[in-house]
């Protein structure tokens, strides 16, 4: 018996299970640029600072993006592009799974 694809692969195979306001179809330096800003804006005390994550999703205004956590959460991260020095930026939103991101209205 085959056991089923990973959530993260049924996602990239198939954006159009994301809000229409995220476009799930980064190209792999898309994802890398976006990691690598995340970690630069991040400082201790940051709610994930030391936390390692994957870019998953790109909001339309190119400011927001979705991560996803190692332990399977995700989290909406409103990039600076500054480095931060207070832990309260960047903005970030953690959800338990897809159902509680896409149940968010912050972005409609």
């Amino acid at each position: 018996m085959l056991n089923p694809p990973a959530e993260d692969v049924i996602l990239h195979r198939m954006p159009e299970l994301w809000p229409a306001y995220w476009n799930a179809e980064l190209r792999a330096e898309t994802r890398k640029s976006l990691e690598e800003e995340l970690y630069r804006e991040l400082t201790t005390g940051h709610v994930l600072f030391g936390q390692t994550v994957s870019a998953k999703a790109l909001c339309g205004s190119g400011d927001d993006v979705v991560y996803q956590l190692q332990d399977g959460r995700y989290a909406v991260v409103h990039l600076t592009w500054h480095v931060e020095k207070s832990s309260e930026f960047p903005f970030t939103l953690v959800f338990s799974d897809l159902d509680s991101l896409g149940r968010h209205t912050e972005w409609d």
